[in-house]
């Protein structure tokens, strides 16, 4: 049940091809302690059994919306952003998740609790490699000049940054509105960092909390030679770099 006096919590998570995967996620994303959650499933165009098992569970607070297989992350994202503009308040808030992450029921709790300690931060994840423990990329310091993006861990408490990966991040509504939609120059890499960066342009602190953990699995680059540098999924593609620097 949504709970009336708490901020809503909307969580758009964009899924294909992998139903094992989605079926977990949907399992911990229900256990949640934080009792006014609804969830935005955008399915981009699976195949393998995902939207049958999507229809099975839709419901009051389960929403799924369907994509052609073309959008991306940043375009399934924008479908469930828009989604969720339309029917929030402004005293809630919009969660960015991936299906492929390991979460406690405090998850969401936590991610609340430190956007209010902290007068309405937008508030990211502490990330966990899943076999090893160790932190991967929760933050980063942007050195403009240089165009680097210097990683930043949280130890403890929370930690202000420039941008965040979208594997976990908390926005107060009002800054999700002026933000707006995620950069369609960047479909799937950067598109994150890009728009947490935009918000805090605007004047939202952007943080890390260290209470609030995924974990997941490392996914080194598939991409060879020169591809790696071009490729719209890898991470070190040189025009979306360009982009992200130049916009």
């Amino acid at each position: 049940m949504i709970r009336q006096d708490l901020p809503t919590v909307h969580c758009v998570v964009p899924v294909h091809n992998r139903v094992t995967t989605t079926r977990q996620f949907m399992r911990l994303i229900s256990d949640q302690s934080y009792p006014s959650l609804r969830v935005v499933v955008v399915d981009e165009g699976s195949s393998d059994g995902t939207s049958a098992f999507l229809s099975e569970i839709e419901g009051p607070t389960v929403h799924v919306l369907r994509g052609d297989g073309t959008l991306w992350w940043g375009g399934a994202m924008n479908v469930g952003m828009e989604f969720v503009f339309g029917v929030a308040a402004d005293g809630d808030y919009l969660l960015m998740l991936n299906d492929d992450v390991r979460i406690a029921p405090s998850y969401v709790s936590n991610l609340v609790r430190d956007s209010e300690l902290h007068h309405g931060a937008t508030m990211g994840s502490a990330q966990r490699d899943e076999a090893t423990g160790e932190f991967v990329g929760s933050g980063y310091l942007i050195d403009y000049r240089r165009m680097l993006f210097c990683a930043v861990d949280p130890v403890r408490g929370s930690v202000g940054v420039d941008a965040l990966p979208g594997r976990g991040t908390l926005f107060p509504m009002r800054a999700a509105r002026r933000a707006g939609f995620i950069s369609r120059w960047l479909p799937h890499h950067l598109g994150d960092l890009e728009y947490t960066a935009r918000a805090k342009e605007l004047g939202y602190p952007v943080m890390i909390s260290a209470e609030a953990e995924v974990f997941t699995k490392a996914t080194p680059c598939s991409e060879q030679g020169r591809r790696r540098w071009i490729a719209r999924r890898s991470p070190y593609n040189v025009g979306h770099r360009l982009v992200f620097f130049l916009s």
